[in-house]
């Protein structure tokens, strides 16, 4: 009788689950050789830019696109699912200096069950429900942990935002915005929230330079067209609209007087 080392009969090893097949599933599909991401049915270049983060979790879950009511309905789900449990929040002041981020959403989304009276309840429904708070909550702890880490204390999510927002904070000069077709303006301390999909215009009418922090999430195409206008030899406003609706951004014409 002999065995491997006897024999110097090496096992194959399979690195990384390369070749087996751990499930099946109809939900999405990666195609590494030919750079394809694919959301039941939808190849990823047909939803980008054009439908918002809660129509695409809407889609996974439930196997389509929402309708008007059924988008409304799930983004009213997911903000009155933002707060955290206290349990859950009064936890995560303790772990926030103590633990590394991936290990504090770990033990964060262990402790998001706290208080779920279905948590042995396994139907589809059920999980469809928690999967609508845990894409509610999670961005709370992230948000959460963050403030917490940098000595500053929580904030608590608004129930009108939506997972994806823009956002422009004032630190230097004076910007006059137009926000679907209303009149705006931001000085130093401001903060100016951009839904998503909302006609804007941004101004700088004065002789002076503004200085704004800009965040966008998810950022979806607007990162790649930053670093594309920030890497322009000359950055001429055709050029930039030119290259914008590359990315699937559009400039729209400005008002009267702008």
């Amino acid at each position: 009788m002999t065995n491997d080392t006897e024999t110097n009969i090496q096992p194959t090893v399979a690195k990384g689950l390369e070749g087996i097949v751990a499930a099946a599933t109809t939900i999405a599909e990666v195609d590494g050789q030919q750079g394809k991401l694919t959301f039941r049915g939808y190849d990823i270049s047909e939803l980008s830019g054009r439908v918002t983060f809660e129509e695409v979790a809407y889609l996974l879950w439930y196997g389509k696109l929402p309708n008007k009511s059924e988008y409304q309905s799930l983004r009213e789900e997911i903000s009155k699912a933002r707060e955290l449990p206290p349990a859950a929040l009064e936890s995560l002041r303790h772990l926030a200096k103590q633990a590394e981020g991936m290990d504090i959403l770990r033990m964060g989304a262990s402790m998001l069950s706290i208080g779920d009276k279905e948590i042995n309840n396994q139907d589809p429904e059920n999980n469809r429900r928690r999967a609508a708070r845990l894409q509610a909550q999670m961005p709370a702890i992230v948000a959460h942990t963050w403030r917490l880490r940098n000595g500053l204390d929580i904030v608590h999510p608004k129930p009108e935002h939506g997972l994806a927002e823009s956002f422009l904070y004032m630190l230097e000069g004076k910007l006059d915005f137009m926000l679907a077709g209303a009149d705006a303006q931001a000085t130093p301390g401001d903060l100016i929230r951009l839904g998503m999909g909302v006609p804007h215009g941004i101004f700088n009418k004065s002789d002076q330079t503004a200085k704004v922090l800009f965040w966008v999430s998810p950022s979806r195409k607007l990162y790649d067209l930053f670093w594309g206008i920030h890497n322009m030899k000359e950055q001429k406003p055709e050029d930039v609209v030119a290259l914008a609706a590359e990315y699937n951004i559009h400039f729209l014409p400005p008002p009267p007087g702008a």
